[in-house]
């Protein structure tokens, strides 16, 4: 049985460690404080260094600045000025050139080979700001899901929503207090998932078949009277919630 503890590394005090991948958006300072606080490494991918370097003259952002561990991508969005300057401040950078993954693919998977290589222990993966922005970015991103296969789960997240990639078999779903009605979707990527089972939601499903053109489950919210959902799947199944305080 796979657990998702999809709430806890949001929240300050939790000590979640995490393989941190910035990429090409806007930065919400507060969410990217925290997660950089509980970072064992930070990939910084292309375009978002300059978000990086830029934020540094932001109040309240700039005494808790650090640097990533590694720059990298095919550097056809970061300033000449940006990847000299985190050259001068010992950061790897690395140039990926290879155009048949994105930025945000070849980062995650150069950020899980560095920390392999100096034996860096960390619990999640997460990718921030990841949703939003471009719709073909988005999509991009959610095809990343399925292209790292990786022990530790990859968490794709926004400043109001979170997604992951649930594993065939059962998924236990942890809750918070903070968000018992959050809304959610389960969302079948790429073909048709024939057995889902879930409980803890507002709707559950009953060994249904999802599937684009068919039944897809959106709209969604987790259950307040229970304290995990549990999904069963015969397929890999995209989970989609907001981490917005109820």
């Amino acid at each position: 049985m796979s657990e998702y503890k999809i709430f806890d590394f949001l929240k300050s005090l939790d000590q979640s460690r995490i393989l941190l991948i910035i990429l090409n958006q806007k930065l919400n300072m507060e969410i990217l404080s925290n997660l950089w606080n509980k970072a064992v490494f930070k990939v910084s991918c292309d375009g978002a260094s300059n978000y990086l370097y830029d934020s540094q003259s932001l109040e309240g952002f700039k005494e808790c600045f650090l640097y990533p561990d590694v720059v990298c991508g095919d550097f056809d969005s970061i300033r000449d000025s940006v990847k000299d300057y985190f050259l001068r401040k010992n950061c790897i950078v690395k140039s990926l050139d290879d155009q048949n993954d994105t930025d945000f693919t070849k980062g995650t998977l150069f950020g899980i080979q560095c920390c392999q290589e100096k034996n860096i222990q960390y619990d999640l993966i997460v990718a921030y700001p990841a949703i939003g922005g471009r719709s073909d970015h988005t999509f991009s991103n959610i095809n990343t899901l399925y292209m790292v296969d990786n022990k530790k789960t990859l968490y794709i997240m926004s400043d109001t929503d979170i997604m992951c990639l649930l594993k065939p078999g059962k998924n236990l779903i942890k809750k918070h207090s903070d968000h018992q009605k959050a809304m959610c979707g389960l969302i079948p990527i790429g073909c048709p998932i024939p057995h889902v089972t879930s409980t803890g939601l507002k709707y559950n499903i009953n060994d249904a078949c999802l599937s684009f053109g068919g039944l897809v489950s959106t709209s969604n919210s987790l259950d307040e009277e229970n304290e995990y959902v549990m999904v069963i799947t015969s397929h890999k199944l995209l989970f989609t919630v907001t981490h917005k305080k109820d």
